[in-house]
């Protein structure tokens, strides 16, 4: 479980880096913070898939059960990082990238959920 956890964090942070790149390079360019969030998100989704199929909980389950599964859990990691990025807009009225990286790591315990007890799990 450690070594697990070790590779989740890894490969989460390779992806979570994607996506915060992705992100501020387009905040840079003037883009509204959830485009950018969410073509962060959507250049990240396939680092984190295969390194997580692959590596992280090295699963046997076929891309045809996996896929569907991690986009659904995603998807949920996806609309609390979106909840919490509304959230801190709303209540400082300030779009910063600070704020994406926070709500990337809060997503991140929900993702990790889900994937190792749904998405990849092989029964």
């Amino acid at each position: 479980m450690i070594r697990q956890l070790a590779t989740f964090g890894a490969v989460g942070l390779a992806a979570s880096a994607v996506h915060f790149a992705v992100a501020a390079l387009l905040l840079a360019g003037d883009v509204p913070i959830f485009v950018a969030n969410a073509a962060g998100f959507a250049v990240a989704f396939a680092v984190s898939y295969l390194g997580h199929h692959r590596l992280t909980f090295a699963s046997r389950a076929g891309h045809a059960r996996s896929m569907p599964r991690f986009l659904v859990t995603a998807g949920i990691g996806f609309a609390v990082n979106n909840g919490v990025l509304a959230a801190l807009v709303w209540l400082t009225g300030r779009e910063t990238s600070l704020f994406v990286a926070i709500a990337i790591g809060v997503a991140a315990l929900v993702t990790w959920l889900l994937a190792r007890f749904w998405a990849f799990s092989e029964g």
